[in-house]
């Protein structure tokens, strides 16, 4: 069985019993969450025996880390979401909506166009182009905010480059 420390700990000082040791692993290939636990339970007995003064209700079960990082939370968070999608809805709503007023405000403007021999795909453009225009102005004031909130740390993109190749 091999395990890491955090830093700063050290075995030789710990007590016998003291109930600190959480532990985040992952399992072997081909090994199942029961067997892991019967595994975890058998090491259990073994330090009971060993240590039966700070060890004799010594216990340990394995859990998914998605279980035990979100848990009881799961559904406030499915909530959350469903809420943060709702809000980013009503924004696409309301952007197609000022797009549509826009539209409507220069139908004057496009009827005129067609009306001096502009060709329906070239006046049909005029709005299609402003709106990309609106969307590539918004660009630059979006990016910032993605790259901060969504940054990789230093050290997990080395580690990722050095054992890529």
């Amino acid at each position: 069985m091999q395990f890491w420390m955090p830093l700063g700990g050290d075995l030789a000082t710990e007590e016998h019993g003291a109930p600190n040791a959480g532990v985040i692993a992952r399992l072997k290939q081909g090994v199942s969450q029961a067997e892991a636990q019967s595994q975890l339970e058998a090491a259990c007995l073994r330090l009971q025996s060993q240590y039966p003064a700070t060890n004799k209700d010594l216990s340990a079960r394995v859990v998914p880390l998605l279980e035990q990082t979100v848990g009881q939370i799961n559904a406030p968070l499915l909530a959350l979401l469903a809420a943060a999608g709702l809000i980013l809805l009503l924004t696409y709503a309301n952007v197609a909506s000022l797009l549509l007023a826009k539209g409507q405000s220069n139908a004057h403007e496009l009827a005129v166009r067609m009306a001096l021999g502009g060709s329906a795909s070239r006046v049909a453009r005029i709005p299609l182009l402003q709106g990309l225009a609106l969307s590539y102005l918004r660009l630059p004031a979006g990016s910032p905010a993605f790259h901060r909130d969504f940054e990789i740390p230093h050290s997990a993109r080395s580690h990722r480059r050095s054992t890529a190749g």
